[in-house]
């Protein structure tokens, strides 16, 4: 409300008179109450760093460990966060045919622990594979900028096949 914003001091601005900035401002800092009085030298700065926001790089070092129908995945961080430090991971699966274009999504009866999306450590365990088939892993590191992206998804991906149940 106006009697709100009279609170500012002479050298703010009211966050209700920013309607059109308001994506920006809730990229880079978060989600703000209704009204509130912004530094214009804080403003100038939050609006800097949202421009330069990105998704953040593949994660790096993927390796893994397979264990007849289950397989485990480490990563490492990726070099560029994007600027952001709200990074999480998901984890695409895939079970392939013996021709590597001939992938399907893996189906809901793979279990994920601790979970498929957003994981915040670098680990995830696979569970329930079928036996002997192939299957790809992407994993993905995300960002609260990600989905409005138009940029080409970069993960780190592994490729393996079960042994037997």
């Amino acid at each position: 409300s106006t009697e709100e914003c009279s609170r500012c001091r002479p050298q703010s601005v009211c966050q209700s008179l920013l309607r059109s900035a308001q994506l920006i401002l809730s990229l880079s800092v978060g989600m703000l109450p209704l009204y509130r009085c912004f530094d214009l030298e804080h403003l100038h700065l939050s609006l800097r760093r949202a421009a330069r926001a990105r998704p953040p790089s593949a994660p790096q070092n993927l390796v893994y460990n397979i264990n007849q129908t289950s397989v485990s995945l480490e990563w490492s961080p990726p070099a560029d966060t994007g600027g952001r430090n709200d990074v999480t991971y998901r984890v695409i699966c895939r079970r392939c045919s013996w021709e590597p274009e001939e992938c399907v999504q893996c189906g809901p009866n793979v279990g994920f622990s601790p979970a498929q999306a957003g994981l915040v450590e670098s680990y995830v365990s696979i569970m329930d594979l079928l036996a002997h088939a192939n299957y790809t892993f992407e994993v993905e590191a995300v960002n609260g900028v990600s989905e409005l992206s138009r940029t080409q998804r970069l993960f780190a991906a592994v490729s393996i096949a079960t042994g037997q149940a």
